[in-house]
């Protein structure tokens, strides 16, 4: 029984304590103030939530469809035979090349920049990787041909390989066309 009377009386006394602790602290009319202040205070617009488009799937054919997990396939560029029409570029001298460089029969799409190096004469290469999983890397330089639209190299830096290709605008006319392939944004963190 004593051990019963004893707990009872802590509890008693615990509480005691705890009430005189918090009629010491004093008022709550410092407390009131600022909330009636922050309450007066003018309140940011929330600006409208952006419109959601609606979710709509891609479809994905096995069958017909490159399997996102396997490696780009050489691709065959369809050109057509060059007119020489006004507005039109020439391009028989690009058609009739026999060799073609490997990354010839891959689109710029299928093609990544991995980095650059320069070799003992002091040239600039650029080494390109063909897909995104790919282990293989194969170097450029300035003259090389690389896409399916008969894309020149004119310039390499650390940053990028630019290039001139010919795109169709039309069955056998042809339009030269400056672009460039960066580096790889992952690859410039390292």
């Amino acid at each position: 029984m004593n051990g019963m009377k004893m707990r009872k009386l802590s509890v008693l006394v615990a509480s005691c304590v705890s009430a005189a602790l918090l009629t010491a602290c004093g008022g709550t009319e410092d407390l009131q103030q600022f909330v009636v202040e922050v309450g007066n205070r003018p309140h940011p617009q929330i600006p409208e939530l952006p419109v959601v488009n609606d979710y709509v799937p891609a479809s994905f054919t096995p069958a017909t469809d490159r399997s996102p997990f396997v490696r780009p396939r050489a691709e065959l560029p369809q050109i057509t035979q060059s007119f020489h029409e006004e507005g039109c570029d020439d391009i028989t001298a690009l058609v009739s090349r026999t060799v073609k460089d490997s990354l010839e029969h891959y689109s710029l799409d299928n093609l990544i920049m991995k980095g650059t190096y320069k070799d003992g004469a002091g040239q600039l290469w650029g080494i390109v990787q063909v897909g995104a999983h790919s282990v293989q890397n194969q170097k450029v330089k300035v003259g090389s041909y690389m896409g399916l639209n008969m894309g020149q190299v004119t310039a390499i830096t650390p940053e990028a390989i630019q290039l001139d290709e010919y795109v169709q605008e039309k069955p056998g006319c042809y339009k030269k066309k400056s672009t460039k392939i960066e580096l790889n944004v992952a690859d410039k963190r390292n």
